[in-house]
């Protein structure tokens, strides 16, 4: 299978070009908006077996106890 090179790149300008867009506005913001935005990412880890259940879903290559794991480790650790 071949990748289009181009259309790859392409893809990569829009997805920078949307960071960039996020991070200049994300510098506006107070300190009291941003705490409010992250304080919920804890309650990720309470979910993380249900989240690992909804990534898996029909795909037998995933396993959900990873998934599980991932979701715990980005909400509780990162």
């Amino acid at each position: 299978m071949s990748v289009d090179k181009d259309l790859v790149s392409v893809h990569r300008r829009e997805i920078w070009s949307k960071l960039r867009t996020a991070h200049s506005r994300s510098c506006t913001f107070e300190q009291a908006r941003i705490i409010a935005s992250v304080k919920p990412w804890p309650a990720g880890a309470h979910e993380s077996a249900r989240l690992g259940a909804l990534a898996v879903g029909g795909n037998r290559l995933r396993v959900a106890a990873d998934k599980q794991e991932k979701n715990r480790f980005a909400a509780e650790d990162v």
